[in-house]
């Protein structure tokens, strides 16, 4: 899958990279929530993991926009701060989970797979909803 990763910390983006690409994952990651959300315009991604917290602009306010420019993108959100659950939850459906650092990242890992083997099943197939929030 190819993965849009945005984190304003560049050791918590190379971690996640880096175990991700293990498992065969592409990763762009972006300091910068103005340049990822450029470069959705030029690239497809089949979801982005976004931390919630930003210098730039609120995680939240990231995800709403990718949901704008590209509803098929799934999203992941990540935060250091637990109490956020009900915020994620009010974004909507293409919220399909929420993990808090630091992050389980074979629970994550499990949830990519889940989501391409979503992606490669023909539509009546059995499928993950997103939507729920994972307390990981």
């Amino acid at each position: 899958m190819r993965i849009m990763l945005v984190d304003d910390h560049p050791l918590v983006l190379d971690s996640i990279a880096n175990a991700l690409e293990l498992f065969d994952h592409r990763c762009d990651s972006f300091q910068s929530p103005s340049m990822a959300l450029r470069m959705l315009r030029k690239n497809y991604y089949d979801v982005a993991i976004i931390d919630v917290s930003l210098q730039e602009m609120n995680g939240l306010d990231v995800a709403r926009a990718i949901n704008e420019a590209d509803p098929e993108v799934k999203v992941i959100i990540i935060s250091g701060q637990g109490d956020i659950a009900s915020e994620v939850l009010a974004l909507g459906s293409f919220v399909c989970a929420f993990f808090k650092k630091p992050i389980g990242i074979m629970a994550m890992i499990d949830l990519l797979e889940t989501l391409a083997h979503k992606k490669n099943r023909p539509p009546s197939a059995e499928t993950v909803e997103c939507g729920a929030v994972n307390g990981v």
